[in-house]
């Protein structure tokens, strides 16, 4: 009996410590391993990255709510090429209401990298691929606000934050050692970044109430159309859309 409390009690705290990513797929809590393995990565894109949304705890500008994001997203056009950030074999390339179109990669040594929200994708399952070739185009499929990348990266079922990956205070340039067992390292420092623009993130209600989020940064505020919003940008009407235009010569 002691036998049997012990093992339900096991499966029991493993179930808690689950999370889900695409299309149910299981993966442990974010965390930092420490494995004596070097994994050198390729940008995801072909332009400049800028994080628009990083890893960890954050504000869900759909769902409204705080939650955890699996991965890191960069700001990406539409149509913008995404690139494989190591060599690796195609896994899983599918779809759902949530990550849009996405695929998987899997690489040596336990590594997986993940690419979400494409609005195309150029590769198949089982196929072989190549650091830094181009494997979709980046889009807004999926549960979303506009076209981005929503990237991530795991380690033995571990999910990893990419920015301390990709942006590596040693080289300059993509690519991060882990730290050995037993051993501590500190955590690269971010690429430093310009000061955010505000962007809209909802939009909900009927002309003559309409209700408009706008976020900058981590701080969100609602307004309407023709409002004034972080000091220098106005909402404006664009057609069926609506779009923050700045202020020219504001105070």
């Amino acid at each position: 009996m002691t036998l049997l409390k012990g093992c339900l009690w096991g499966v029991l705290i493993c179930s808690q410590w689950a999370v889900a990513g695409p299309k149910g797929h299981k993966l442990k809590p974010a965390s930092a391993p420490h494995v004596s393995r070097q994994i050198s990565l390729a940008p995801p894109l072909l332009i400049p990255m800028q994080v628009t949304s990083g890893f960890g705890r954050r504000f869900h500008p759909v769902t409204a709510r705080y939650a955890e994001h699996h991965g890191t997203d960069f700001q990406a056009p539409m149509f913008s090429k995404v690139a494989s950030v190591q060599d690796g074999i195609v896994t899983q390339v599918a779809g759902d209401p949530i990550s849009g179109r996405y695929l998987v990669i899997t690489h040596k040594n336990g590594w997986v990298s993940k690419y979400l929200h494409l609005s195309s994708i150029k590769v198949h399952a089982r196929q072989k691929v190549s650091k830094g070739d181009i494997i979709a185009l980046s889009g807004a499929s999926g549960r979303t606000t506009g076209p981005h990348l929503h990237f991530e990266l795991s380690y033995n079922g571990k999910l990893i934050n990419p920015a301390t990956l990709l942006f590596s205070a040693k080289s300059g340039s993509p690519g991060f050692t882990v730290a050995p067992e037993n051993e501590t390292q500190p955590a690269a420092p971010a690429k430093i970044q310009p000061p955010p623009l505000p962007r809209i993130v909802l939009v909900s209600g009927k002309a003559g109430r309409m209700k408009i989020g706008v976020k900058k940064g981590n701080k969100l505020i609602f307004a309407q159309p023709g409002d004034k919003v972080f000091n220098n940008f106005r909402i404006v009407s664009r057609g069926k859309r609506y779009a923050l235009e700045k202020i020219l010569n504001a105070s």
